[in-house]
């Protein structure tokens, strides 16, 4: 993503100042400014539910909201957690030439935050924020008061409900910061033991979702959607575009980018989807691959250590190699399989390390270590024999007899 100009710095930086959202150097420096802001008991409950809900996987659960919405100088300070992300998902929309909407729908919209920043960078458009949280309305709509913003209002809204409040054709731009995921079907990626596999298959077996159905039916002809979500990976992401194209919904890779922030002291990394009801150039897998690739990285020295979506390039596109020796893992609860390969080319042997539920690991190392790879493979198999199939092959056709979950 290009560097974002003066204008758009002097621009969100007036817009964090007006609200007052602060930027933290780390988790403590925002726990800090919580308790110093806020009641103890208040802080102490709310970080509990977002520690609970982090350890399984980056999202707050649904009460949360609720708790954290009970003022709003308090759910804006709850927000401020992810002022990095808001901040590099408005410079990236900001850098967007075509985006000069009249009518903007903001997609659980929360305390507003967001929504009152269209209306701000947008001040002859109509902003309309739905939520199903009263109380994050009710943040919301103070906010907007507070902005002075004339052009903005919020409605109590489940969007499973949508059709029945706007007609078809309604806005030209849809904005959905973090909250598909919680109004669309998971994504149940088929397994695959390569990524262009995983692609086919979700094309064939993918069908329509209905939450993305409503969303084309809301959208003009030539408006965007504009989507980020938290998908961990490479394979995920492949499979969400699948899941708009089954209705009518293209990802523009050109306009779409990999936004990566800093969390209140951690690295995360999120596709900012630009969407549109217009067939892009690039299909799904190149896409989703080149989105997520850093061809920088790719080298067939020794030493080199790849993983994801890198480690599965390199090792395709690697000539005239030869399987040596290869050990399979089923794991008893059906959790997937995972396997260990050494190939021979050259003057040196890949060790690859893959599974078919997304996991790639390359190691590209000298060829006099094929007797400690042998030592690791004995020693891996003495660990996983008692929750998984172990079984070892020495050629391709071998490998393919084996059982796969």
């Amino acid at each position: 993503m290009s560097q974002p100009t003066s204008e758009t710095n002097d621009f969100i930086t007036s817009y964090f100042e007006k609200v007052s959202m602060p930027f933290h150097k780390g988790i403590e420096d925002f726990e800090d400014y919580l308790y110093n802001q806020h009641p103890k008991r208040t802080i102490d409950r709310i970080l509990k539910m977002m520690g609970n809900r982090m350890d399984e996987g980056g999202n707050i659960y649904t009460n949360i909201y609720r708790r954290k919405n009970e003022y709003l100088r308090l759910s804006l300070d709850i927000s401020s957690f992810s002022s990095n992300q808001y901040k590099h998902f408005f410079e990236w929309l900001m850098s967007l030439p075509d985006i000069n909407p009249t009518k903007i729908l903001d997609i659980g919209c929360d305390n507003g935050f967001a929504s009152c920043f269209y209306a701000s960078l947008f001040p002859t458009s109509q902003v309309i924020g739905i939520d199903v949280n009263e109380k994050a309305l009710e943040c919301a709509k103070e906010l907007a008061l507070q902005l002075d913003l004339q052009n903005i209002e919020f409605k109590k809204l489940d969007f499973a409900n949508i059709e029945n409040q706007f007609s078809p054709d309604s806005f030209d731009l849809i904005v959905s910061l973090c909250s598909l995921h919680e109004i669309a079907q998971p994504i149940l990626l088929p397994r695959s033991w390569s990524f262009k596999e995983g692609v086919q298959l979700a094309e064939e077996s993918f069908k329509k979702v209905d939450t993305i159905t409503k969303l084309e039916s809301l959208l003009m002809e030539h408006g965007a959607i504009l989507s980020m979500e938290r998908l961990p990976n490479v394979e995920i992401i492949a499979a969400r575009a699948v899941s708009f194209e089954k209705s009518d919904i293209y990802v523009d890779w050109s306009k779409t980018k990999k936004i990566t922030y800093d969390e209140s002291g951690k690295p995360q990394t999120m596709p900012a989807f630009y969407l549109s009801k217009q067939k892009p150039d690039q299909n799904i897998t190149e896409g989703a691959m080149n989105l997520y690739l850093n061809r920088d990285l790719l080298s067939s020295s020794f030493g080199t250590h790849l993983t994801d979506e890198e480690a599965e390039v390199q090792f395709h596109e690697v000539e005239n190699k030869e399987l040596v020796l290869g050990m399979q893992m089923m794991y008893y609860n059906g959790s997937g399989t995972m396997r260990m390969e050494v190939w021979k080319t050259g003057a040196k042997f890949l060790a690859y390390r893959y599974s078919n539920t997304g996991y790639r690991d390359l190691k590209i190392v000298p060829k006099g270590t094929l007797t400690t790879i042998k030592k690791e493979f004995k020693k891996m198999e003495e660990e996983f024999e008692a929750y998984a199939n172990v079984s070892f092959y020495k050629n391709i056709e071998e490998r393919d007899q084996l059982e796969v979950i």
